[in-house]
């Protein structure tokens, strides 16, 4: 018996299997405990010197709007439907300054340096973080 699939509309036409969207729907649930222990904290910690333009790339279901502080535009990437759809509706609720893209990272086109001061990647168990702070242009 094979596992029903969704495609979305995205470029590179990602496959959503039953299993990710059962899971986008308990994923909040699932992560609660690891919040309230101290992972909301790391979070608003490691966004806190976010600036400019902010490009999230995997946004899930918007669990790092809450840590993100004032910026000038915030993109949040989701490939996966249900993911977005909630990550969407949380985004109306919450955060009027992002916008929400359909894409993955291999459908997002390179930033030019000037335009994206920082960029962050979460490790699916959203336990890691990368920063890369692009260079500044002259006259910038």
């Amino acid at each position: 018996m094979s596992t029903p699939t969704r495609t979305t509309a995205s470029p590179t036409t990602h496959h959503e299997s039953a299993w990710g969207v059962v899971g986008a729907h308990i994923y909040d649930a699932f992560i609660a405990l690891g919040e309230q222990r101290g992972m909301a904290a790391r979070r608003a910690a490691l966004l806190a010197d976010a600036e400019g333009t902010v490009l999230e790339i995997g946004a899930g279901t918007g669990t790092n709007l809450a840590a993100y502080p004032p910026v000038d535009r915030l993109v949040l990437t989701e490939p996966a439907a249900t993911m977005r759809g909630i990550l969407s509706r949380r985004v109306a609720r919450e955060a009027a300054h992002a916008s929400v893209v359909d894409a993955g990272a291999e459908a997002l086109p390179s930033p030019r340096p000037a335009s994206t001061p920082s960029s962050r990647r979460w490790s699916s168990a959203r336990s890691r973080t990368s920063t890369r702070r692009w260079p500044r242009s002259r006259g910038s």
